[in-house]
């Protein structure tokens, strides 16, 4: 009865002696541990479980116990030497009136796993709860930080149509131009990160990037690091978001200086390149950043793009550069490589696939601001002085009327005193107490003639959730003359 009952339970089951040799072991002990059925008399349970011994003495001790012990976190071998986890429960066993151990084993390799899984998931789930809180306030200053592009970028945009093409001031406000886009270009990948904006990539000369950026990269390196930059890559162009591609470099400068900390040189080639089977390849524009540095080992090139590894010192890095390296370039569909030996420098290489022409010139030419004036009437509405304040003089500078407003009660105002046409509300859509989806539903009865033109620093795909409708006018901050203007006129319809 007890061998019948044995073999039928789940989990494997001994009977030991005091010489702590399998006396009877079940079925499923058999299976478990890979035995033949029969073969486990005799064994030693040292073998079997390490470590249990020491418990059956205690059985053996104890003599007056009759009930089995809590359950024991062990780690049992099985015969061909593989090791699993196990729980195992011992109690005193009469044995036709000699003394015996009770051993119940239970394979717990599956809860282990689950829970392994289950701790995983938990904390993916703080790490997703983290991403979204950081995300909501990356969101926030993104949003604001478009505000103050706006003006940055508006009166630069001014100035530069006050000075004339030969002025000294020229080139500087130019460079205070082109540093208000790429901190916009920022402020876009913070919208991406926040999920408060779907990134759009564009057709992208990779030459031409890197030319605007030199000024940057040479700031970036120690007054003792030389930078070369050679450019190759005619006529390819990538579907590429900007801020990534300027992501990518600067994250590999800023290690290549961190790699020279007494000075050497970085060389950046780009080039067009084939691969694939012969007859059967494709095009890549190939990236090359290379530095003199004190270079890898082996074992650092396996593990660097790692998210959180890092060799700099604790405060000095946030191992998160070259992760975000990689996931930027396998999300091009590209390739990357690192070459490196210690005390040689580093080169890492990158390929990734073009998707046509390079555009003309590197990038479109705006239309010019004298092409875009008008006459009609606007009812703007921004709870941002400053940004209110330099939409005005834009507009006003255009030859438009314009009525200011600070927020959705004012413009409600306004609209109800004014007693001529209004053309166009153009009006922020987040501001307090009445936001701009709310105050465009409550004066669109009172002025159904008047045409809508939404900006804001998050996206257009926020916007067009929020109204349901594809014929709103819209467009994103940071403003500058050339697109307010010009996005004015598409809404007027001429």
């Amino acid at each position: 009865m007890f061998r019948g009952i044995a073999d039928s339970a789940p989990d494997a089951i001994f009977l030991v002696g005091r010489d702590c040799t399998v006396l009877v072991a079940n079925t499923e002990a058999h299976r478990v541990f890979g035995y033949k059925v029969g073969a486990l008399v005799g064994t030693p349970l040292e073998r079997l479980i390490p470590g249990a011994v020491r418990r059956v003495d205690a059985v053996f001790r104890e003599a007056s116990r009759r009930r089995m012990d809590e359950s024991l976190n062990l780690t049992a071998s099985r015969k061909d030497g593989s090791t699993f986890p196990v729980e195992i429960s011992l109690g005193p066993f009469d044995r036709r009136g000699s003394s015996a151990a009770l051993i119940v084993v239970r394979d717990v390799t599956e809860r282990r796993t689950l829970e392994a899984a289950l701790i995983r998931t938990e904390m993916e789930l703080r790490h997703f709860q983290k991403v979204e809180a950081i995300g909501a306030l990356a969101g926030g200053v993104a949003h604001d930080f478009n505000n103050l592009l706006s003006v940055i970028l508006s009166y630069s945009g001014l100035l530069l149509g006050a000075l004339g093409p030969d002025h000294p001031l020229q080139p500087d406000v130019r460079e205070i131009q082109k540093a208000g886009e790429r901190a916009g270009e920022l402020t876009r990948q913070l919208l991406a990160f926040s999920r408060r904006q779907i990134v759009k990539p564009i057709m992208l000369d990779v030459d031409h990037s890197l030319e605007g950026m030199e000024r940057m990269l040479r700031r970036l390196l120690d007054a003792d690091c030389e930078l070369s930059i050679f450019c190759g890559a005619e006529g390819g162009a990538l579907l590429a978001v900007p801020a990534q591609i300027e992501q990518i470099v600067m994250n590999l400068i800023v290690n290549a200086r961190d790699a020279m900390p007494h000075g050497g040189e970085v060389t950046i080639r780009t080039s067009n390149a084939k691969l694939g089977l012969p007859g059967r390849e494709n095009q890549y524009v190939k990236l090359e950043i290379t530095d003199t540095g004190v270079g890898m080992d082996q074992g650092t090139r396996e593990r660097i793009f790692e998210p959180y590894f890092t060799t700099k010192a604790p405060g000095e890095g946030t191992g998160l550069g070259l992760s975000t390296v990689h996931r930027i370039v396998r999300q091009m569909a590209g390739h990357i490589t690192v070459r490196s030996e210690p005390g040689r420098g580093t080169t890492f290489t990158m390929f990734f696939p073009t998707a046509g022409a390079a555009p003309a010139g590197g990038r479109a030419v705006p239309q010019p601001v004298s092409t875009l004036a008008g006459s009609e009437t606007v009812l703007l509405v921004e709870d941002d002085d400053a940004v209110r304040q330099i939409v005005r003089a834009i507009l006003e500078r255009s030859g438009y009327l314009v009525l200011s407003a600070q927020n959705g009660g004012e413009a409600f105002l306004t609209c109800e005193r004014h007693e001529h046409p209004i053309d166009v509300l153009l009006t922020d859509v987040v501001m307090p107490r009445m936001n701009g989806f709310e105050l465009w539903a409550r004066l669109a009865p009172m002025r159904p003639e008047m045409k809508v033109l939404f900006m804001s620093g998050y996206s257009e795909t926020a916007v067009l959730e929020r109204t349901g409708e594809v014929s709103v006018g819209f467009f994103q901050k940071p403003v500058t003359p050339a697109t307010l203007l010009a996005k004015v006129r598409e809404v007027l319809g001429n």
